[in-house]
């Protein structure tokens, strides 16, 4: 039997994208437009005060931290390959795959906590244990490096649900993408840094074991400076609320 006999094709209009209705931000916005009062800018120049300033900044630094510790710790492979002798089956199915996993895991988890405890007890946590675990992995024994590592994993995930959910809700939303869009473009530092400094770390320390003691301790750096600057709590708050917080 041929179904689309039975299709109403007069009410598939309204499943239309065209046909849905606009937010009461969008028209707001639209009103402000046609009468003049909305003030224009370009690429947030001019409309961007000096508390959004505040968290580029903030946002900026949390995130260059964690870029660089992601980086660094892709250079596991390296090491459990051509230091530890693995094979890269065993490197691949014994460790990397459960340290994605864990990174899977990791975000879930935080994504739950951010609601729960608040976003800056969260990010601290995630902060702390990507410091923990990999700070000794160079020195611990093979029966719990690769722990380490997945644990690393795990809290790399974990920390990087902050930077997802506290970064873009932080701004106000008619110019949440121009702070967003500066925010991004100064973190692109970290991809000129992460290749030098690990570079350096590898010519001091060839076997790696202080390697890892600086990519754990790069994570005290944000943990604290989020401890220190205080920066404003959104938990359970609506964008509105956010918005106008001050």
């Amino acid at each position: 039997m041929d179904v689309r006999r039975h299709v109403h094709h007069d009410d598939d209009r309204d499943n239309f994208v065209f046909f849905m209705k606009e937010t009461v931000r969008y028209e707001q916005v639209k009103a402000e437009r046609a009468a003049g009062t909305r003030k224009e800018h370009v690429f947030g120049v001019g409309a961007i005060n000096r508390e959004d300033v505040k968290y580029i900044a903030i946002g900026a630094l949390m995130w260059i931290c964690w870029l660089l510790d992601q980086f660094l710790f892709f250079w596991a492979g390296h090491y459990f390959m051509n230091i530890k002798g693995l094979t890269l089956q065993q490197w691949t199915y014994g460790v990397l795959l459960w340290a994605m996993l864990g990174t899977i895991a990791g975000g879930f988890v935080a994504g739950w906590l951010l609601d729960k405890i608040g976003r800056k007890v969260t990010w601290v946590i995630g902060c702390l244990g990507m410091a923990i675990s990999m700070a000794p992995i160079g020195f611990l024994p093979d029966s719990l490096v690769r722990i380490a590592v997945i644990l690393g994993g795990f809290f790399m995930g974990f920390s990087y649900a902050w930077i997802v959910v506290y970064i873009p809700e932080i701004f106000p939303t008619d110019r949440r993408g121009s702070c967003l869009g500066w925010t991004t473009t100064i973190t692109r530092i970290s991809y000129v840094l992460g290749p030098v400094v690990a570079a350096v770390l590898l010519t001091l320390s060839p076997k790696m074991e202080w390697f890892w003691v600086v990519t754990g301790a790069i994570m005290i750096i944000p943990a604290v400076s989020l401890l220190l600057i205080k920066p404003y709590e959104t938990k359970n708050k609506e964008l509105e609320e956010i918005e106008y917080r001050l």
